[in-house]
């Protein structure tokens, strides 16, 4: 990388800000909270940020340099023509201010937090048998904000859709090994980008009871409450979840044995690391903001998600 950047910048570089903002811009800065935007030749906003302290995040930008910065940092500050900031009373309330206007404005060098609406919910429905009397099954149903969230439990949301489509394939083989020895296809560890439905069989055992036990434990995971279907069925498959699979197999058709109870072992541990930074974390924003519901608007993820983990921090 380094050597990119010598190729890039051939003559010495020089920060433009101070020479296109004027060094009496950066004297007028308060220390106080606030929010920030960086504005081109043309009046559109680059880029939106807050700091708890206005002054001295701004005048950090005076000494991006391409040895130290990334390009993209370097790139910024290289088309920025003003900075527009306002101060705000504390620094949740600039964090919300910053949300708000990166939701709205979609600046281009800003990365989080721009498209909230691409978040994604799950659905989860009981299947009962023919009879009706007993469980089947359940159906896990990945769904838009958009979506009609009235019927069955909905968790969420979750930013990633692509990252909740494996954990959910995670659960799929989790399930099956359950009901004893099983033959993994390639299938099995090949997420679809399109798939939004997944359906698993649920079978007594003798660990973890009848099907509506284990509805209520898989119930459990997602509602953030406990991690006891991981170790359940980590106790009962034999499986430590520390350890981990073997990444040198590779087979169109997988046996029963070895292998499968290292697929078990790494799908327990994403499920186990899943459940901290998803559902855990979820239920922790709805108790602290007071949400009566087991998701959490996708509007207000962001705003909750940093205020959270700042509350954590002091």
């Amino acid at each position: 990388m380094q050597k990119k950047r010598d190729q890039l910048w051939i003559f010495e570089w020089i920060n433009p800000l101070s020479s296109v903002l004027g060094s009496g811009f950066f004297q007028t800065i308060p220390q106080s909270p606030g929010i920030y935007q960086m504005l081109d030749r043309a009046g559109s906003t680059l880029y939106v940020g807050q700091s708890g302290n206005l002054k001295e995040r701004l005048n950090s930008y005076r000494y991006v340099h391409p040895d130290s910065h990334s390009p993209r940092l370097v790139r910024l500050v290289g088309r920025v023509h003003a900075i527009q900031f306002q101060c705000t009373h504390s620094a949740v309330e600039a964090i919300r201010l910053e949300n708000g206007l990166i939701r709205d404005l979609k600046p281009p060098f800003n990365r989080q937090y721009v498209f909230p609406e691409g978040y994604c919910y799950l659905r989860i429905h009981p299947m009962p048998d023919r009879s009706l009397d007993q469980l089947a099954g359940i159906h896990f149903e990945i769904l838009s904000q958009q979506a009609d969230v009235s019927s069955g439990w909905v968790f969420g949301a979750f930013r990633s859709r692509r990252h909740l489509r494996h954990i959910l394939g995670c659960f799929q083989r989790c399930l099956a090994s359950l009901r004893g020895p099983v033959v993994h296809q390639a299938a099995d560890f090949l997420p679809d980008k399109r798939k939004n439905h997944f359906w698993a069989a649920l079978t007594p055992h003798p660990d973890l009871g009848d099907p509506w036990t284990l509805l209520k434990l898989l119930l459990s995971f997602w509602s953030g409450s406990s991690m006891e279907f991981v170790l359940q069925s980590a106790r009962s498959s034999g499986v430590h979840v520390p350890e981990c699979p073997d990444p040198s197999q590779d087979s169109t058709e997988i046996q029963a044995g070895s292998f499968s109870k290292s697929v078990l072992t790494n799908d327990l541990v994403q499920l186990a690391d899943f459940f901290q930074r998803g559902p855990r974390q979820l239920r922790d924003i709805c108790q602290s903001n007071h949400l009566n519901s087991s998701y959490v608007p996708a509007e207000k993820l962001n705003d909750f998600s940093i205020i959270h983990r700042q509350s954590l921090t002091h």
